[in-house]
């Protein structure tokens, strides 16, 4: 659970959570999850905006994405990655999980893990047109174009809007000499 608060309502909350999970266990009457939520407590401040977010307990899949897109928009890449492993932690064939994890490998210069992730991504949802998009990219800079052209299908076939994949089939299909077919995907 991921609750933002003001930074001042914020420490009185973290007080009245300590007051009654000490009481509970004065008690006896703490439970797994008491424990679970002590050892998990975490304080991540958002300075700029004057809100903190307090995390208790396990992390939630959506609040792990959201901490890692939030990671993931400020440039914070190591810190975004550490959000999404948590996220597949928790489920292991997120989609969304592994295709960012491709996005910060891609632009880190690292293109087999990036396709590692983009497969994932493929097998948790074979109609993700981005995840197949950013593939093709990867196949069509390492000149495996035959595959890039099944992946820009694909990724056209699952959004048949898709301008960029139109686009780039049909580079590949008038490289190929398929003049007809490339000139009309352009």
């Amino acid at each position: 659970m991921i609750v933002r608060l003001r930074i001042t309502e914020h420490l009185h909350q973290h007080a009245q959570l300590e007051r009654g999970l000490l009481r509970h266990q004065r008690l006896g009457q703490h439970t797994a999850v008491d424990r679970q939520h002590v050892r998990h407590r975490q304080i991540l401040p958002i300075a700029a905006q004057g809100v903190a977010i307090f995390r208790i307990g396990p992390v939630a899949p959506g609040d792990a994405n959201a901490l890692g897109l939030l990671a993931h928009q400020e440039q914070k890449l190591d810190e975004a990655i550490k959000h999404y492993q948590e996220l597949l932690e928790i489920e292991p064939t997120n989609k969304f999980a592994h295709y960012n994890l491709g996005l910060i490998e891609q632009t880190r210069g690292n293109p087999s893990k990036a396709e590692e992730h983009y497969q994932a991504s493929i097998a948790a949802d074979p109609a993700f047109a981005s995840a197949l998009y950013n593939l093709a990219l990867l196949r069509t800079a390492a000149g495996a174009t035959d595959e890039a052209e099944v992946l820009y299908r694909r990724a056209i076939a699952s959004n048949p809007q898709f301008a960029e994949a139109h686009l780039n089939l049909g580079f590949i299909l008038r490289g190929k000499g398929n003049k007809a077919e490339g000139g009309a995907s352009l």
